[in-house]
Parts: structure tokens; sequence; C-alpha cells
């Protein structure tokens, strides 16, 4: 609708991406955020996709335009962690299904 405000909303994530790997790591859950409230995501867990579209080709402000949204749809994240216990190398592969939230 012309005039309306439209809500943009995000999940609270900070990320980083590694300039070496193209890995895309999670620097901070935000109290209070959708994935805060979710629980499952925690800090270095590596972002692998949003949507199924694989962001380790894409530039952080593309990951981000990804992630962001409307208020109130959702967005599937997808992860990889490093298991304790486990051999190295092998990663816990996840996803996680968020509603988008204003901060």
């Amino acid at each position: 609708v012309k005039g309306v405000p439209v809500n943009v909303a995000g999940v609270g994530l900070l990320l980083e991406k590694s300039s070496n790997t193209g890995n895309v790591l999670v620097t901070k859950v935000v109290p209070e955020g959708a994935a805060f409230k979710d629980g499952t995501i925690s800090t270095s867990d590596r972002l692998i996709a949003v949507d199924n579209n694989r962001v380790q080709v894409l530039d952080l402000p593309e990951v981000f335009d990804l992630i962001r949204g409307l208020e109130g749809t959702l967005v599937k994240l997808s992860f990889e962690r490093m298991e304790e216990g486990k051999a190295e190398g092998l990663l816990n592969q996840f996803d996680v299904k968020l509603r988008r939230a204003l901060a």
C-alpha cells in the first residue's frame, strides 16, 4: 500500500565473514531477539544457508538482505557447529526457523 511504512525486521544475530575462508560466523546473539528467544543458535556457529541459499559466496550485506524481511515472516537459517567430543572436521548441521521481529 502506497504511503504505508514497511517494517523490515531481522532475527537478532550479529555476523562476521572470514576474509580467508568465506565462512559467516555468529559473533553475538542479541538479547531479546528472535534467535535469543529460540535458544538454539550460539556464538561461533557457522551460517551456511538462508532459506536454502548458500551464503559462503555472498558478501555480508547480501547475507543480511536474505535474513531481513517483513516483520512476522519466517526465515530458515542453516548452521554448522563443531560438537565437543566429535572428531576434528565432523560438524553438526541444523536448521532453525525464526520469525522476523523488530529489535
